[in-house]
């Protein structure tokens, strides 16, 4: 199935989307882990890296540190600095040296983050070595990974995840997503079902399964039954976005217009779903003038192309909502 230039971005957004499918507590290991939690509204929480480890350190460093104030980033980085100068784990200097490799790529300081990304992997590496059995080493170190782009070591850390636990659907999800991201997509398809049969009440497991098979272009009618029974579990954002994709594949563009335009509604700042609109109703327009055989727009092209560099999706960090 060949994707329609315009709509390109929403296959970044689908996967970005799916990003964000885990529950917010997550046992891995036999911790709790905060997988998509605010670091803003949660800023004794390291926000996914390290869950709930590290709210009772004694001085205020490790919340500025793991909040990356955007208005004190300096101070922030300080504080950074001294969590890892405490020693007080091997987990809470990676957590730091990965917050605080983020804040330097915010302020444009590419070395500075690498070598802080670096140095985080080798202390979730240590961690790993010191208990092969905690399956959240690896869920940490692959979250590392993840970001700055090396998705094949990551996808080994989250297939040890299952080899310690194969009833976790997680890594399944975080392995969907990254075959997603790489346009894999009968290969993010197998995981997101498995993820799926793992946890059958997901809705957003489902709505990510069928957004995998509407973009490998297999079993549409499959597909839709998956958006069916996601919108059917809970009436989200997710499962209207993942059925406006199909719609728009399929060329039913005024009714992939209404979910995302529903889509929209319940998430009103998602830009993925405003351009999803717009893109449907693009694909009206212009199939509107076809039908009336007028001419297409000159500028046509050059505002897709516009329309799409609009909406370039960077690396996300599979536990950080900011990214």
């Amino acid at each position: 199935m060949r994707t329609p230039t315009i709509f390109a971005p929403i296959l970044f957004a689908i996967a970005a989307f799916t990003a964000h499918a885990a529950q917010a507590q997550i046992r891995v290991g036999g911790q709790v882990i905060d997988g998509y939690g605010s670091y803003e509204s949660r800023p004794s929480s390291p926000g996914g890296v390290l869950g709930n480890v590290g709210s009772d350190l004694p001085t205020g460093d490790w919340g500025r540190c793991v909040s990356r104030d955007k208005d004190h980033l300096q101070r922030a980085i300080r504080s950074c600095g001294r969590v890892i100068g405490e020693r007080v784990s091997r987990t809470h200097t990676a957590a730091a040296h990965y917050s605080r490799g983020k804040m330097y790529e915010t302020l444009g300081q590419v070395e500075q983050a690498q070598a802080d990304f670096s140095r985080a992997i080798e202390a979730f590496s240590a961690v790993i070595e010191s208990d092969r059995s905690e399956a959240i080493g690896y869920y940490n170190r692959a979250a590392v990974l993840v970001h700055i782009g090396e998705y094949d070591r990551a996808l080994a850390d989250y297939a040890a995840m299952t080899q310690l636990n194969d009833d976790d659907a997680l890594p399944h999800m975080r392995r969907g997503f990254i075959f997603f991201r790489r346009s894999e997509y009968a290969s993010a398809l197998v995981e997101y079902i498995a993820a799926a049969e793992l946890l059958p009440e997901n809705a957003d497991y489902l709505a990510a399964a069928c957004a995998a098979r509407t973009a490998a272009g297999i079993e549409l009618n499959l597909a839709l039954a998956a958006c069916e029974e996601a919108l059917r579990l809970s009436e989200g954002a997710r499962g209207l976005f993942a059925r406006a994709f199909l719609r728009f594949m399929q060329g039913e563009f005024e009714s992939a217009w209404t979910d995302f335009a529903a889509a929209a509604e319940l998430d009103a700042d998602n830009a993925f779903a405003l351009h999803g609109r717009g893109g449907a109703r693009f694909a009206l327009d212009a199939k509107l003038r076809v039908r009336l055989t007028l001419p297409v727009p000159p500028n046509s092209n050059r505002d897709t192309q516009t329309i799409t560099s609009l909406f370039k999706i960077t690396s996300t960090p599979v536990c950080v909502p900011d990214a």
